[in-house]
């Protein structure tokens, strides 16, 4: 597994009013051969995200999936739906939104989807 020793350091004495973390590891089929680079990305990358917006006080706006869902569901998913990650992409997001949310809970999660070439968005 890979080690972190978290180093963060303020650019500015202001505080942003909003952050928007939109980095991922996207490569869907290729993070079930790349398990360690997609968590470290989504999951450590967005844990290093929330905690400067602790740190300097600003909400966090976070970019997910829908893939932290099976997809067998017939409705469209809301906020109260329960995620069942079916892969590790969606796994990773999943894990980056609860610790996110762990660390700083001024933050929004939006999980995206991208179905037939139509994309819609949800706030959760």
């Amino acid at each position: 597994m890979l080690q972190f020793q978290p180093r963060l350091t303020a650019s500015s004495t202001k505080s942003s009013q909003m952050s928007f973390h939109a980095g991922a590891y996207t490569a869907v089929d290729a993070a079930e051969a790349a398990q360690d680079e997609a968590f470290w990305v989504n999951v450590v990358g967005t844990r290093n995200i929330a905690a400067a917006c602790l740190n300097h006080d600003s909400k966090m706006v976070y970019l997910s999936s829908d893939y932290v869902f099976d997809g067998k569901q017939n409705l469209p998913y809301t906020e109260f739906d329960q995620p069942n990650p079916i892969n590790v992409y969606g796994r990773s997001k999943l894990e980056g939104e609860l610790i996110a949310a762990r660390i700083w809970p001024r933050i929004f999660i939006v999980r995206g989807c991208m179905a037939k070439g139509v994309t819609s968005f949800a706030l959760f």
